[in-house]
């Protein structure tokens, strides 16, 4: 195994220069540490996984994970706590990750949100950050309530400069959702699941389900905007045309803004009153999971049962669901692994420059019913 000792006696250098050169420690004339640089690679140097460690927690690395705590949401508490968890590990490196979480339906929380990004962005080497467009968001939120110096907060986050005036630009981990377009963020990989994919097997699931004879409503806790639910939608679509041609979408249930999204449930239980033959229902991007238990009363009061898909298993009460048949299938994409391994992909870019290949890790989609719960 070469060492830093043979790199060193071939260049003709002390070790402590090569150790600086192939460590970041400090400064090396450019003709050396380009010397140094190729003997490494033209020997096959490899450095210790320890030497790596001590390497990284003398960096003192701080991260940054931005994380949402609604219950309207529920997909990202799991997530959250994986990346606590995950965090926890790292300290042994040196690592500090800072969590900055909110609730885009309590502005007291969104304020708490950004007042921290504003002390803490500076010292921030990296974040891994939900897609959605985060601060796009709380840009809105703040122009559609005219709240000038809340906006004035949320251009300074996203127009961050360093001391000589150049647009910062650090790396930038996504989880849950891409968001390849978003100019002011340094994206260096993604942890999330095909959503197109899930789609097609929850359309695969309701044809088995229903014989190939689905009359299918869709339901979204959003606008039909976001990428979790148009991808799989189109999924969907794509699958039944492709594959179930006895199949029918009846009607779709969108959220035409976050205040509407106690509604939900009831835009949905109208629909089925104006389409009784509706046998099955796609929740594509869920938010409260009750409106399983509501559209399975419904259906059986007029003598009927639903299969009812849906995405994520969030909590006890929606394991029961499954148990007791209210839900039928659910799909679930590792909201565990979204939060550790974006982390763990954005320490490596930092401590060793160790970037994703490729820049999409793909979450497993894995298919529950009651009976894989018993």
């Amino acid at each position: 195994m070469v060492s830093i000792k043979d790199i060193a006696e071939k260049a003709g250098v002390s070790r402590g220069t090569v150790d600086r050169v192939l460590h970041g420690r400090g400064r090396v004339a450019p003709d050396t540490q380009k010397l140094i640089l190729s003997l490494a690679e033209e020997m096959g140097y490899e450095p210790s996984a320890a030497g790596m460690a001590l390497a990284a927690h003398k960096k003192k690395i701080r991260l940054g994970f931005i994380g949402f705590a609604a219950v309207n949401a529920p997909f990202f508490y799991p997530v959250l706590e994986a990346a606590k968890k995950k965090a926890k590990e790292l300290e042994q490196y040196g690592v500090e990750v800072v969590f900055f979480t909110f609730d885009l339906d309590n502005r007291d929380t969104l304020k708490l949100f950004v007042q921290k990004l504003l002390k803490e962005w500076p010292d921030i080497q990296g974040w891994t950050v939900p897609g959605l467009d985060v601060l796009g968001m709380l840009k809105y939120f703040a122009d559609a309530s005219h709240d000038e110096a809340f906006g004035k907060k949320i251009d300074e986050i996203i127009q961050s400069r360093d001391a000589s005036g150049n647009t910062i630009s650090k790396p930038v981990v996504y989880y849950n959702i891409d968001e390849e377009s978003t100019s002011y963020w340094n994206r260096i990989g993604f942890v999330g699941c095909d959503y197109e994919h899930s789609g097609r097997i929850a359309c695969g699931l309701a044809s088995k389900v229903t014989g190939g004879q689905g009359k299918v409503l869709i339901v979204t806790y959003d606008d039909g905007s976001v990428a979790s639910s148009t991808l799989r939608i189109k999924g969907f679509r794509e699958e039944m045309e492709l594959r179930h041609p006895g199949m029918e979408i009846r009607g779709y249930v969108f959220a035409p803004d976050l205040q509407a999204l106690i509604d939900v449930a009831d835009m949905a239980e109208k629909e089925m009153d104006r389409h009784p033959d509706i046998n099955a229902v796609y929740i594509a991007n869920p938010g409260n999971y009750s409106i399983c238990e509501r559209l399975q009363k419904k259906a059986s009061e007029r003598g009927q049962r639903l299969c009812v898909i849906t995405n994520d298993l969030v909590d006890e009460r929606q394991k029961q669901m499954l148990r007791d048949e209210v839900i039928t299938a659910t799909i679930c994409q590792e909201p565990e692994r979204q939060g550790a391994r974006s982390l763990q992909i954005l320490y490596e870019a930092i401590a060793f420059g160790n970037y994703p290949e490729p820049a999409w890790e793909k979450t497993k989609l894995e298919i529950l019913i009651g009976e894989s719960l018993l």
